[in-house]
Order: C-alpha cells, then sequence, then structure tokens
C-alpha cells in the first residue's frame, strides 16, 4: 500500500499542564533484569513510580517544564503488538479475544509476588475482563492527554528475525547460493517492514481519531545486546554482512520505518538513543552482557535526552555544538542532536539551550546520569546486579504466541534431518515432547528458583574479566570455554537446575514414557551412530568397540533397566541431595546388592561357552588400541590363553569374584563419575586392579592367576608400539 507522505508542521498544540500518556512494548515498560519485572510508572499522590524511560521523562517534566505534570500513565505492556494496539485503541473485543495471551502475559508478571511493582496494571484494568470494558481506561486516557510517547517494533522484531534462513545460508558453501539466500532474507525483511509500517499507520490514524490535537512522538530504539551483536555475525559468518545482517541492522530497520510512518501520518519522531554513549558506557546501561532490555541508567539517559529535544531551540543547536566549551562538555556525536532535527516539534519553549543542557545534565553530560537522584535511591534496594529473567520466560512460556514445544521440536527435527538414520529415541522424545503441557512444565523447570540466572550471571562475571583484563570481543568460543570452567569448577550450580526435575509431577505421572526414551536413548548409543551424531566421535574405533560389544549382552541391557527404573522410582530422594557426587554415591550404596547381582549376571554373561571366545577377542582388542599393542601370531595365541585362563578362574571362585565386586563398589562410591565425564582426564585410581581386592582374594586369586598374569603383561610389554 503506497502512503503520501506529509510535512511536519511546526506548529504545536496549545498546552497548559502536561497530561502524559505512554504506550509500547516491552522496552517501554522499563523491563531490567536487576529485578525481573517492568516498572511501567504513574503519577500519584504527587510522586512519580516507576524506572521506565516515561517515568524519567515524566520526572523531567514536573521538575523542569513551566507546564508542570498533571497526569501520567504508562500503559506500556510486555510482548505487546501493534495488532494489539490497534485492537485495544478501538477496543474491537473480537480482535481483543484472539491477542488475550498478550494480557495474560502481563497479568500474570502483574500478579506475581515477587513483582516489586505488584498489582500496577491491576489498579487500572480491574477484572481485567474485556468483555467489561475494563481495557477502555487506556483509550479514556488518551482522549485526556496532550503528549503520548510510543515504543512499538521491537518485541515483534526478535520474533519475526529469519534466523531458518540465516542458519541456512552459515551451512551453505557455495558462494552463488549464499548471495542468493542474502537477497532472499532481505526480501523477508522488506516485505515484513511493509507490513510493519502499514500496521503502524493504521495505529497512529486510530490514535488521531480519539484525539485529534494530541501531540504524538514516536521514540526510536537505541542498539541492543551491543555484547552479543559480534558473536552472533561471528557465529552465522556474517561480518561481510554486517550492514545488513546484524541485530543493530534489524533496530535501524524498525526506526526506519517509525520515521517513515511519523512523515506519513504527520506526527513526530525523535531520535532520542544516543548509541556513542550507549557503546561507550555500556556497563552502566546494561548490567548483563545477555541483556536484551536496558538498566534504569540507559532508560534515564533516553529520558533525558528525549526531555531536552522537546525543548530543544532548534535555531539555535548547529550554533551551540560549533562551541567547544558546549561540545566538550554535552555532544559526543554532533548528528545524533542534529540529524532528526526535521521530524519533530518541541513541545516546550526554551530560549538558551546552554541553560538547558546544564539543567538536565548538570555540568556535563555524565553527572545527572550517573548520580542517582532521589527517586531512584528510592530503589536502590531492587536495582542490585543479578540476571532475572526466569519470571519473564514464565510469562512468554506459558502466553506468549510462540508455542515453546514447536520451537524446540523444530530445534530437535533440525538437527537430526542431518542424518541419515532414524533414531528411535529422538521419535519418542519428539512425540513425547507433542504434548504442549508437559513441554511447558519441562522448560520452565529450568528457570525455576532462579538456579539457571545463577549460573548465566556467574557465566556475564567470567565474560567481563575476558573483556576487561584482555580487551577481548566476546565469541561463541569463548562462552563455551567460559561455560566448561563453570562445569569443571562447581558441579553444585549444575545439580540445583538438574535436581529441580526430580520433583516435578511431570516425572511421576510419565514415568512410563521416561523409561521409554532412555532405553531408546540407550539402544541407540548401542546400536547406531547417535553419540557419534551429537558429540563428534567421528566414528572412534575404540568407542564403535565397546559399543558393539556391550549391545551383543542382555544382562547389560538388564542392568541399564534396573539404573533407569531405580532413578526414575526414588527421584524425590534424589531432589535433596546437593551434587551429582552424591546422587552417585546415595545410588551406589542404596542399590550395592542389586548392582552385584547385575555383575554376576554379566560376567555369568560374558564367560559362558557361547561368549568366551567373543569377550576374550574384545579384550585382545581393546589391548590393542588402548595399549597400542602389535603382536605375533603366536604371542596372540599365548595372550588368548591366558586371559581365558584368568577368566575361568575368576568364574569358578566366586567368592572371591563377588569380594571383588564388593570392593569395587566400595571405591567407586567415592568416585566422581561427574569429573570422568566433564574432565575426562579426572585423575582417580578407582580402576587400578589392586583396589578391587581384599588380601586375602588377592593371596588366593594370585596364587591361581599369578603365572597367567605376568604372561599378559610380558605379551604387551614386548609388543608394545
Amino acid at each position: 500500500m503506497e502512503f503520501q507522505k506529509h510535512e511536519l508542521t511546526n506548529k504545536r498544540n496549545k498546552i497548559d499542564h502536561i497530561r502524559y500518556v505512554a504506550i509500547g512494548d516491552t522496552f517501554a515498560t522499563g523491563f531490567n533484569t536487576k529485578f525481573g519485572f517492568p516498572s511501567w510508572g504513574k503519577l500519584k499522590n504527587g510522586e512519580i513510580t516507576g524506572l521506565s524511560y516515561p517515568s524519567f521523562l515524566a520526572r523531567q517534566i514536573k521538575l523542569h517544564a513551566k507546564e508542570g505534570i498533571e497526569s501520567f500513565d504508562n500503559f506500556a505492556l510486555v510482548g505487546s503488538t501493534l495488532d494489539f494496539w490497534n485492537a485495544l485503541i478501538s477496543y474491537n473485543k473480537k480482535d481483543l479475544k484472539n491477542l488475550l495471551n498478550i494480557l495474560e502475559i502481563n497479568q500474570l508478571l502483574d500478579w506475581n509476588v515477587k513483582n516489586p511493582f505488584k498489582n500496577f496494571l491491576s489498579s487500572y484494568f480491574n477484572h481485567w475482563n474485556y468483555n467489561n470494558d475494563d481495557f477502555k481506561i487506556v483509550s479514556e486516557k488518551i482522549v485526556n492527554a496532550n503528549l503520548l510517547t510510543i515504543s512499538l517494533g521491537l518485541d515483534e522484531l526478535f520474533f519475526n528475525i529469519p534466523l531458518k534462513l540465516i542458519n541456512n545460508f552459515k551451512k551453505e558453501e557455495d558462494l552463488a547460493k549464499k548471495a542468493l539466500i542474502i537477497e532472499e532474507i532481505n526480501e523477508y525483511i522488506k516485505n515484513t517492514a511493509n507490513v510493519f509500517q502499514e500496521k503502524y499507520i493504521n495505529l497512529i490514524y486510530s490514535i488521531k481519531s480519539v484525539n485529534p490535537n494530541l501531540n504524538i512522538y514516536i521514540v526510536s530504539y537505541p542498539h541492543m545486546l551491543i555484547y552479543l551483536d559480534e558473536m552472533f555475525q561471528n557465529f552465522f559468518t556474517l561480518e561481510k554482512y554486517s550492514s545488513e545482517l546484524s541485530i543493530k541492522a534489524f533496530i535501524n530497520t524498525i526506526n526506519d520505518v517509525a520515521k517513515n510512518v511519523a512523515q506519513v501520518c504527520n506526527v513526530n519522531y525523535i531520535d532520542a538513543c544516543d548509541n556513542d554513549f550507549i557503546y561507550k558506557h555500556k556497563d552502566l546501561c546494561s548490567s548483563n552482557i545477555f541483556n536484551v532490555f536496558h538498566t534504569e541508567k540507559g532508560y534515564k539517559k533516553i529520558a533525558l535526552d528525549l526531555y531536552t529535544k522537546l525543548s530543544l531551540n532548534k535555531d539555535k543547536i548547529v550554533f551551540n555544538i560549533k562551541n567547544p566549551e558546549f561540545a566538550q562538555s554535552y555532544i559526543l556525536n554532533p548528528e545524533y542532536w542534529i540529524n532528526d532535527l526535521n521530524y519533530y516539534t518541541p513541545l516546550f519553549k526554551n530560549n538558551s539551550n546552554v541553560e538547558l543542557f546544564f539543567s538536565v545534565y548538570g555540568c556535563n553530560l555524565n553527572y545527572n546520569i550517573f548520580i542517582d537522584s532521589d527517586d531512584e535511591i528510592k530503589y536502590n534496594s531492587i536495582t542490585k546486579p543479578f540476571y532475572n529473567i526466569g519470571y519473564y520466560i514464565e510469562a512468554l512460556v506459558k502466553f506468549g504466541s510462540k508455542n515453546i514445544q514447536e520451537i524446540v521440536s523444530k530445534a530437535i527435527e533440525h538437527k537430526f534431518s542431518q542424518s541419515d538414520i532414524q533414531y528411535q529415541s529422538i521419535d519418542l522424545i519428539l512425540k513425547y515432547l507433542s504434548n504442549q503441557t508437559r513441554a511447558k512444565e519441562i522448560f520452565l523447570t529450568l528457570f525455576k528458583n532462579q538456579k539457571s540466572e545463577k549460573i548465566l550471571f556467574i557465566l556475564q562475571n567470567q565474560l567481563e574479566k575476558n573483556i576487561r583484563n584482555d580487551n577481548e570481543k566476546i565469541t561463541a568460543q569463548i562462552i563455551k570455554n567460559e561455560w566448561k570452567n563453570i562445569l569443571n569448577t562447581d558441579q553444585k550450580l549444575i545439580y540445583d537446575v538438574v535436581k529441580q526435575f526430580f520433583n516435578t509431577s511431570v516425572i511421576e505421572t510419565t514415568k512410563f514414557e521416561i523409561k521409554e526414551i532412555i532405553n531408546a536413548l540407550v539402544n541407540d548409543a548401542m546400536n547406531t551412530n547417535i553419540l557419534d551424531f551429537i558429540f563428534q566421535f567421528n566414528n572412534n574405533k575404540n568407542f564403535i568397540l565397546i559399543r558393539e560389544y556391550l549391545s551383543s549382552l542382555n544382562s547389560f541391557k538388564e542392568a541399564i533397566n534396573f539404573i533407569v527404573e531405580s532413578i526414575i522410582n526414588n527421584s524425590t530422594s534424589y531432589s535433596e541431595l546437593n551434587s551429582f557426587d552424591e546422587l552417585w554415591n546415595y545410588f551406589i550404596i542404596k542399590n550395592k546388592y542389586n548392582l552385584i547381582k547385575h555383575f554376576d549376571k554379566i560376567y555369568i554373561e560374558i564367560t559362558s561357552e557361547e561368549n568366551i571366545d567373543k569377550t576374550i577377542d574384545f579384550i585382545i582388542k581393546t589391548f590393542k588400541m588402548f595399549m597400542r599393542v602389535s603382536m605375533t601370531s603366536d604371542d596372540e595365541v599365548e595372550l588368548t590363553k591366558s586371559v581365558k585362563n584368568v577368566l575361568y578362574i575368576l568364574k569358578y571362585n566366586t567368592k572371591h569374584l563377588n569380594n571383588m565386586f564388593v570392593k569395587f563398589i566400595d571405591k567407586i562410591k567415592s568416585y566422581s563419575l561427574y569429573d570422568l565425564i566433564v574432565k575426562k582426564h579426572a585423575k582417580q585410581n578407582v580402576f587400578k586392579i589392586r583396589n578391587w581386592f581384599s588380601f586375602y582374594s588377592f593371596i588366593v586369586l594370585s596364587s591361581k592367576m599369578n603365572k597367567h598374569i605376568i604372561k599378559i603383561i610380558n605379551i604387551i610389554k614386548k609388543n608394545k608400539i
């Protein structure tokens, strides 16, 4: 659809006292990961609440504007879209019904007992019933307002980034095909922007129909995910296309659309995001490397710039910037103050920009931003550094338009679509996740009790050290290295997350399905290349040898079934433990004699007449691979005889064999299976055979096996490469 652009008039509507309403998405709510919730804001009993940019703007108006502020209401909503705001302003109940999930997201956050701004929205929306017109207060407030700020598009952007196309670009090696994918991505972005612009224009016209005299200001978005943008480009190999395919470029697209909308609708557009300041003070504006949104200081900077531009003497600003003293104190990038002059009309009169900047910022650009105001000091108890994201994710997972089950399932399907083999375990996992309620519970368990956030907070602190000490850019490899470091140094952190699953109802109600999945995973691990595919073992011959041998043993499969059932049936007990090592120790103690029984069964099977030759062959191949042995046929015959004799001696001395199993189990209680898996080369001597025997058993068995063991050792030494 083609729209005619209009020149912005320099005429402002006459105002006495400011009646300010803000609408927008998550960014405008003042969402802050330091406390994990939106902070919104209103004027109540002469005080302005909240830590959003509209709240800080309202404070500036109250403090500096001669008109004063009569009312202020921030109605921005987490996850809200242009479709939603069109439905809400026009109060189209049919459309609102279809978009109820956005209201449910915000209701869940608003009612959360941990929310320091609890019931902010409920103070407006009463019973949250659109049929009872509980949400008409928004349009009623807009009718009486004389100032409206809008920030919309960011939430929709993140749900519309063409990750599938970008991933296709990453995997494609042919340069000509890469170029075609870039064209496809650009076309997608262009079409998305056109649809977005049309909806935005319709919204502005809807607002104007409600209040034709309203001073409307569309506010730009700052660059976000500053630390991770380069990593995003590096991971998807997009460096050469950073001007087109970066988070920064996507946000610029939103701002360009907003600018076009402002021109078409003859409303104001203000670039209130000083990106030079944001990049210079990343640690101030973005408290966490993984943070999408700003801190209260980032929102404050936007508000101070916004108020300054609303009060700017446009005729004098170019002259002021040429003044070295003024520029040194307040200007990082002159273009930031000049480029949007033709897109907005100031709301407040001002004769001296020098006095304006001094009153807003203090003696320099940083002073009043860095120093906490009395209003900020009130909130100091909730603005301590952390990474609170769990409640936000919980709300999006429960009520978001994107089904978490579909996202996870598609990711799994995409991963395994590259394999030539269809794995039974993956089919069962996809079937298990097809239950949306079940999938949501599993995902939400990850973010219970701030356990995952604690890990992310530690991870980001480690990454910040890299940035400060080594001046490194954040890359996927650096994140991977620091993640490994956390895994290696503190298993309790990881177990705190995992053990939450042991206490969930989903384990109790789906024991059969979970057992079926684990058994299928073991079966796939033993009989297919699934572990090669997932962990890139690259056809490791040692692993294949062990896998093929164990998969042939029925007694081994029985032992696995026993372990799986034991863990599932006693999952509640494991939730009270503190580490994987404690779980391992508890499991061994509780199941000691059952484990001995299964060891006996395995030993009987591997030394049976039908399996003894296969077992000996496996042992000799293991010697050859792990000990790098290359022997003559005569030596191999002698080695075979000696191994066979040792196996039979143990088989017919069951008392001492079981003593060996008991000793072995007692030893592995204190063995860290976690370290073996995570560190791989952890030094633990539990597998040294001398630790498996009591003194008496050692004497008895040595008298019978000694000559055979000596022969085995000598043959290996003789033929070691």
